[in-house]
């Protein structure tokens, strides 16, 4: 949630309006500044502890020789409980200002101030509390930090502060529980200690500079749903909607969001409605400012997704929704198409949506939004032409060009939704297509028709398009003299249950429209599968003559002209045309044809030792001696096991064609040699008589090879191995896509791989890691609901 992150910033941290007499400007020498500290009278102690805060809010360097001259411990011991309040209270200020820097946490702890800083919240003076609250704050760096100080009792303290103040307090104390909410397995520690209670007070009392932070912790601790319920019940709700109208953004935008997420399950969601959210968004809706209009946008497209989003319709809300669609900034326009294609979808009758003025609202969006805008408009557009009477209104309306555009958009999830509008219009072929014809649907259908990007889903509705419009007897003749029945005629083909199929088995019924189709489409189609399925024989043939050669690997013998010395004392015998067809690096090393005397270096075995040092330079290293390569003799890289060679060797036999391995151990350690091996950035050489050239349009085999082992792991990934994989994608360079797939997956799966024991042992040996990935997925969260899109989380997006 990156409008609730902002920490206590380290200039407001000192309390400004304590009374202390101190000098005109800090002193410069720091170390003298600190001994003094140390050595000097104690009525000294206020003025310079108030000189080092001043001093420590000067950036990164000056924090550094602060705590190169003992200032950390200078601060630790001034929390002493004999120490005066003010000196407390600057020592605290101070300490939040050093732990800026994340580096010095570890010996702020090993001092003992993270019990010192719990004391001071407990028993300590009103006028630290906040600067002490500040300090645990900057503490809780990362879920060892934080459990650290839960075992402190900081949660208790932190709770008793935002109950009994000071009012000075209550802002970091929020802000120190938000981020404690967001470290897995403590929301319930947090959620017991009676944490929701005092930060629903704070969001209704009149502190504004703590409701922000107040509203970011309920947000973290409402991942869980048994808290999230407690939140509702325990009023909430109520309280988030009273302050969307805050004068201040930020405030309010963490109210909206925090809404929005208690909106996002169906029970949760019935629960916030009887509250009555609803009247409170429309008026919002109806004259609130463009923020608070915005922000019940968002939460009215959340409620639209749920089973609850009829209480929008019947509050009055669609008309409000239309004209936030046709006058609202980019994100309210977002928003407000994703609720209505929703409403539209679920809570009829859809009648009442074109009333209301939705048609042009949809079209002004489709030809003037985002991206996400056009997509949400389009399938609005498409669940209202559904009823055939609304698919002529929205053609009376002049929605067919925009229809006809959004379908070569070049936006899949766009063109997707225009041709299910499309499909609702053809049906109605009779009287609306000659229209759709003359409006030119048949050239934007034969265009995603033949456009090789398309999923088969779009493809089908294009297909079942075309056939409707057919259905026409007076549009019959156009239709198969666009020469479209081909394209439609392979749809068919490979969606057996699809919409085009069922259309040709109606069209075909009548004997003429039978024998036409067939005539045009299947002698088209038969050639077509005649070229593709002689090509399918030969290519089965080529393959099961590499699998074959990839048999070939094993004991060396006369017919092997390289041999791979292993370290545990394998050989394997391989065929150097082979290993230089598919091969960068192998080609690089062993291009040449060995020298007559390989106890000499001749001129031939030089150049190829040169050949092997280029190849070797360029970061897949091999491990072995070129001299030795150049003698057909190979001393494999000792970091991988013959297993891992003997797999390879038969890939490279098989030109890419063999078996992937199926143990998953053996799997990583082929993809981490393979990414070793991989192309680098290594210097061309130029080929001289007799070096082997890659077979016409093989590429190398073993980049491709390593993107095989990716797509294979990907495709088996889960809960309990993610987090191996994102280890190994990380550890091995030239997998970036790879580690960047499994992280998206721990991300979108973090509930259920937190919950494994492999997480547990994750984050005790990679605790940096973990914390990054808990944050990724708060921001991540955080974007999902300011988009407010119409669908639930989607899959995640393979990188082949």
């Amino acid at each position: 949630m990156s409008s609730c992150t902002e920490a206590p910033s380290a200039a407001d941290t000192p309390d400004v309006t304590m009374s202390l007499k101190t000098s005109a400007e800090p002193q410069r020498n720091i170390p003298q500044l600190v001994r003094t500290l140390y050595m000097g009278s104690p009525d000294d102690v206020p003025r310079i502890m108030y000189d080092l805060c001043k001093l420590s809010v000067n950036g990164a360097e000056t924090v550094e020789q602060l705590v190169a001259s003992g200032a950390l411990p200078a601060s630790v011991g001034a929390l002493a409980p004999h120490q005066p309040p003010l000196v407390i209270q600057k020592a605290a200020a101070l300490l939040y200002n050093l732990l800026s820097q994340e580096q010095y946490v570890e010996a702020a702890f090993a001092l003992g101030a993270g019990a010192a800083l719990v004391r001071i919240l407990q028993h300590g003076p009103l006028c630290a509390k906040r600067n002490a609250a500040a300090a645990v704050y900057a503490l809780a760096t990362d879920a060892d930090c934080t459990n650290r100080l839960v075992s402190l009792g900081a949660v208790h303290v932190l709770v008793g502060v935002l109950v009994t103040g000071p009012a000075d307090a209550l802002q970091n104390a929020s802000a120190a529980l938000y981020r404690m909410a967001y470290t897995p397995g403590l929301a319930w520690a947090i959620a017991s200690a009676g944490a929701p209670t005092a930060l629903i007070a704070v969001l209704n009392g009149a502190v504004e500079e703590a409701k922000q932070h107040a509203a970011a912790a309920l947000f973290a601790l409402s991942a869980d749903v048994d808290i999230a319920a407690s939140i509702i019940d325990g009023g909430g709700v109520e309280a988030l909607v009273r302050i969307l109208s805050n004068p201040t953004p930020p405030v309010a935008e963490a109210a909206g969001e925090t809404l929005c997420y208690l909106l996002r399950e169906p029970n949760l969601a019935a629960r916030v409605v009887d509250r009555g959210v609803v009247p409170a968004l429309v008026a919002l809706l109806r004259s609130g400012s463009e923020t608070e209009k915005r922000l019940a946008t968002t939460a009215m497209a959340s409620l639209a997704a749920s089973e609850e989003g009829a209480a929008v319709v019947a509050a009055g809300g669609v008309p409000l929704l239309i004209q936030a669609l046709l006058h609202g900034a980019a994100a309210m326009q977002e928003h407000a198409a994703a609720a209505l294609c929703n409403l539209a979808c679920t809570f009829g009758p859809r009648r009442n949506f074109v009333d209301a003025g939705a048609l042009p609202a949809l079209m002004h969006a489709m030809a003037n939004g985002t991206d996400v805008s056009r997509e949400n408009a389009t399938a609005a557009l498409r669940h209202i032409t559904l009823e055939t009477d609304l698919g002529v209104a929205a053609a009376d309306a002049g929605a067919l060009p925009h229809v006809i555009r959004a379908l070569t958009c070049g936006v899949a999830a766009v063109e997707e939704e225009a041709a299910g509008v499309l499909y609702n219009l053809a049906c109605e072929s009779f009287r609306l297509g000659p229209r759709l014809i003359a409006a030119g649907a048949l050239g934007a259908l034969g265009a995603l028709l033949a456009a090789p990007r398309h999923m088969d889903a779009t493809k089908d509705l294009a297909a079942g398009a075309v056939l409707s419009l057919a259905a026409a007897p007076a549009l019959r003749p156009t239709v198969f003299d666009s020469g479209l029945l081909p394209l439609v005629a392979a749809v068919a083909s490979r969606r057996p249950r699809g919409r085009a199929l069922a259309h040709i088995e109606v069209l075909c019924a009548e004997e003429h429209a039978r024998r036409h189709f067939l005539v045009s489409a299947g002698r088209d189609f038969s050639a077509l599968t005649y070229e593709v399925e002689s090509l399918r024989a030969e290519n089965a043939a080529l393959r099961r003559a590499h699998v074959d050669a990839a048999q070939a690997v094993g004991e060396p013998s006369a017919v092997h002209d390289v041999r791979f010395d292993l370290a545990d004392g394998t050989r394997i015998g391989a065929s150097r045309l082979l290993l230089c067809a598919g091969s960068e690096y192998y080609r690089a090393a062993l291009g040449e044809r060995p020298a007559p005397d390989c106890g000499e270096e001749s001129g031939d075995c030089t150049r190829a030792a040169r050949a092997g040092d280029a190849a070797g330079s360029g970061g897949s290293g091999g491990g072995f001696s070129m001299r030795e390569a150049a003698c057909g003799v190979i001393a494999a890289d000792p970091e991988f096991s013959a297993d891992a060679y003997r797999a390879l060797l038969r890939q490279l036999h098989a030109r890419g064609f063999d078996a992937l391995p199926e143990s998953p151990g053996l799997l990583l350690e082929l993809h981490r040699l393979a990414r070793k091996l991989s192309p680098g950035p290594a210097p061309a050489l130029e080929p001289a008589a007799g070096d082997v050239a890659p077979a016409p349009g093989g590429g190398d085999i073993v980049s491709q090879l390593a993107e095989r082992c990716e797509a294979a792991m990907t495709a088996a990934v889960d809960v309990d191995n993610c987090i191996d994989l994102l280890l190994h994608a990380r550890a091995v360079p030239g997998a970036e896509r790879l580690a960047d797939f499994a992280a998206a997956y721990v991300r979108t799966h973090l509930a259920r791989v937190t919950a494994t024991p492999r997480w547990r042992s994750f984050c005790a040996a990679h605790p940096a890691e973990a914390l990054e990935l808990m944050t990724s997925t708060a921001v991540a969260l955080d974007e999902e609901i300011r988009q407010g899109t119409k669908r639930k989380r989607g899959r995640i997006s393979r990188p082949w």
